[in-house]
């Protein structure tokens, strides 16, 4: 062929035919079997796989390197060329790479044998052996015990005391879009539904299904767009149903969310003795966020109802524009659920909605496995702060603190952390936050020296609250301390479970990856002293992750049991890392953002078993064995924990436990602690500092009666409610 005769005819010295290789030159006589052709030149296997594109897999000799990976022109196009809506892909292709430049000390492949990770294996083997020897057959339930609980639950119900909730639904132009995918007989032409047919009908279900569970409870619905349109006002399930099956709305106008915000405080003030629970659906991004953002701060945040809890709906594909939905519910204390456009997504995210609201009622209200609250407990104090427009990146000269700061981060072998230290340099932080967490508020920052001016924006996360204790350099340290043991069992678990998945022909899972966490210290002492008495020396700052967060367990026991995407393989690497250290470390408190390929998580809480003393502890939020063994407690083995071959949970296990638990319990005795904190367990969550939640606290329980809730609780330890405004367990030390 012409390409053949191109290729040997390459003269060396202009006596001799041989062929070179385009890439690094290498000569043959004749052209190998396995170098491979492309256009007029021939390649290696080395050289051909150095210019396989990391983004798409595609061999292109004549790409480029694109942040220290190779990539094909396509992708360099596309790169070049991206609208608005592919920003949040070039933020997480950004941390991906960072994953894939630093990878953690464990994974090289010159590392002795028997190290630490080794040991901790095999220590675990030892452990699971002994506890399935020892291992107890649960007693069967007595005879008619089902119909007891049924009959205890229905007399429950009637007694409980009713909540408001408040359904507010999207009803704007975009609404009217036929594209919901819908199997079911009443669906029109292909199977597909307008987005405002399907949300009515599924918010109709949601409200049989809801008063089924919570009779007492009354609703109001509006649909918004221009203005908010009343469909029914402080009515019961039945009227609400009909109601919502009778609606004219129909989708016009554009989105605005402070009348729908309006409409909810009018209808709270028909009860104001009860409970209130928000419920938003839309499928854009409103025309007057910072209006709507403005007026929720000022009746939500610091007014007359400020008890009230936000959950919303994304619905539709496109999640960047759910950014000031996803702030207003994290605000307010609530969760988000995205829903795809089909009806049976949709239907599954009221259901998650459904099962938050009741889990809520169900806990404070039982009252039952909640830790009795310390008489040493303290009032902790909030800072004061006006939250801005979510995500604006931007670094003028208005609203924007710049000062010199030393950076630092953390790394981990399986046994000791090192410390990589930079030099100090210039940073820029907002001087208002745009989302808080149970924990922490959220600012936009910058460090030229992490991410160019190009290059994207971080986020700062300072203490929510202004105690001593929990804003000093330890507590700070713990969190990229913590960050940096995920890291590490990252990547011992993607190493581990593509190898699974190779040896068994499965297809291959999503990496875990988690983003690097840096610590900041303020380095100027008169900056210090003109930025206000209240501004932290301290804090940690990560880069910036957008998408819809997931919260897939916590640090004391929840797990989500909404269909979250890849959660099989995540609530796995909660698994792995307890074995994989022996017992001595548990990675929970998993949240973060789904990719086809990868799931980005940020903020991950690290829980040590060990009681002796000298033991690494993780700052506040590290509850020891008692947190261990709730969430191992809620784990259930799924197929990666079986193609990882962990074995399951045995009780044996979870009793032991529980020992440490005790002996750290005993060594807390009640007294007065140097950082003005209190001794012993303390639940802080979203309410401090508003009004008292009711009797018992507002806990989430989430496991099923058919696991080891008994023995993991045993002492009184239950889950909070998790989310993007997550309540948070907290052990005071």
């Amino acid at each position: 062929s012409h390409f053949s005769k191109h290729v040997v005819s390459t003269m060396v010295g202009g006596s001799k035919s041989v062929v070179v290789c385009a890439g690094c030159a290498a000569r043959h006589k004749k052209l190998p079997s396995n170098w491979v052709r492309n256009s007029y030149s021939v390649y290696c296997p080395d050289c051909w796989a150095a210019v396989q594109c990391s983004n798409c897999q595609h061999h292109d000799p004549k790409g480029a390197m694109h942040r220290s990976q190779w990539r094909c022109r396509a992708c360099i196009h596309r790169h070049c060329t991206q609208g608005p809506e592919s920003a949040q892909e070039n933020f997480h292709r950004i941390i991906i790479d960072d994953h894939n430049d630093d990878l953690p000390v464990s994974l090289h492949r010159d590392s002795p044998p028997g190290g630490a990770a080794d040991a901790a294996a095999a220590a675990n083997d030892d452990f699971s052996e002994a506890g399935e020897s020892e291992d107890e057959l649960a007693p069967l339930p007595a005879p008619g015990a089902a119909r007891q609980t049924k009959a205890k639950a229905t007399a429950q119900m009637s007694r409980e005391e009713p909540n408001h909730l408040v359904l507010l639904l999207d009803a704007s132009g975009s609404m009217r879009t036929t594209d919901v995918e819908c199997q079911e007989a009443w669906a029109e032409g292909a199977g597909l539904v307008c987005r405002l047919d399907a949300a009515l009908r599924c918010a109709a279900d949601f409200v049989s299904a809801h008063a089924s569970i919570h009779p007492n409870d009354v609703f109001s619905v509006a649909a918004f767009a221009d203005e908010a349109a009343e469909i029914c006002r402080g009515r019961r399930a039945p009227e609400t149903r009909e109601a919502l099956q009778n609606s004219a709305v129909r989708g016009v106008g554009g989105t605005f969310y402070k009348p729908a915000l309006e409409f909810v405080a009018e209808c709270l003030e028909l009860r104001p003795d009860v409970p209130g629970n928000i419920v938003w659906l839309s499928d854009g991004k409103p025309a007057d966020t910072k209006k709507a953002l403005e007026y929720f701060q000022e009746i939500f945040v610091r007014g007359r109802h400020s008890a009230v809890r936000f959950h919303g709906i994304g619905f539709g594909s496109t999640v960047e524009t759910f950014a000031p939905l996803q702030q207003l519910v994290c605000i307010g204390n609530g969760t988000f659920t995205l829903s795809g456009c089909n009806l049976r997504s949709l239907c599954q995210a009221f259901t998650s909605v459904s099962s938050s609201i009741t889990s809520l009622k169900d806990s404070s209200g039982s009252g039952s496995f909640v830790a009795e609250p310390s008489v040493h407990a303290p009032t902790r104090s909030l800072r004061q702060v006006d939250f801005e427009l979510p995500e604006l990146g931007a670094f003028g000269k208005r609203g924007v603190s710049r000062f010199h700061a030393a950076r630092a981060t953390f790394r981990y072998d399986g046994c000791t952390f090192q410390t990589q230290a930079w030099d100090v340099g210039e940073v820029e932080r907002r001087t208002r936050p745009y989302m808080r967490g149970g924990m922490r508020l959220v600012y936009g920052f910058r460090d030229p020296q992490v991410v160019a001016k190009d290059g994207g924006w971080m986020v700062a996360k300072l203490s929510r609250f202004i105690d001593p204790g929990l804003n000093s350099t330890a507590v700070v340290e713990a969190h990229a301390k913590s960050t940096a043991v995920a890291r590490y069992y990252a990547g011992l678990f993607n190493e581990q479970v593509r190898a699974a998945a190779a040896k068994g022909k499965v297809s291959i899972p999503p990496l875990i990856i988690f983003v690097p966490c840096f610590v900041y210290k303020v380095q100027s002492e008169t900056q210090r002293s003109t930025r206000g008495s209240e501004e932290l020396e301290t804090f940690a700052a990560e880069r910036y992750l957008p998408g819809v967060f997931l919260k897939y367990n916590s640090n004391n026991g929840y797990v989500s049991e909404a269909p979250l995407r890849h959660h099989d393989i995540v609530q796995a690497f909660l698994h792995f890392s307890f074995a994989k250290s022996g017992g001595s470390l548990l990675v929970a408190d998993l949240q973060g953002v789904a990719r086809p390929g990868e799931v980005l998580l940020t903020d991950p809480q690290v829980l040590s078993t060990s009681s002796a003393e000298g033991v690494t502890r993780f700052g506040p939020g590290d509850l020891g064995s008692r947190g261990a063994r709730a969430c191992l407690a809620a784990h259930r083995c799924g197929p990666a924990c079986k193609l990882l071959g962990l074995k399951p949970i045995s009780a044996m296990m979870l009793r032991r436990l529980e020992a440490p638990a005790e002996v750290q319990r005993c060594r807390r005795a009640p007294s007065a602690s140097s950082s003005g904190l209190s001794v012993g367990w303390e639940r802080v969550g979203a309410d401090s500092g508003r009004a008292p939640p009711p009797a018992g606290g507002a806990d989430w329980e989430n496991v099923s009666e058919h696991n080891l809730t008994d023995i993991a609780c045993s002492d009184g330890v239950r889950s909070s409610q998790v989310s993007g405004s997550s309540w948070v367990d907290l052990l005071d030390t």
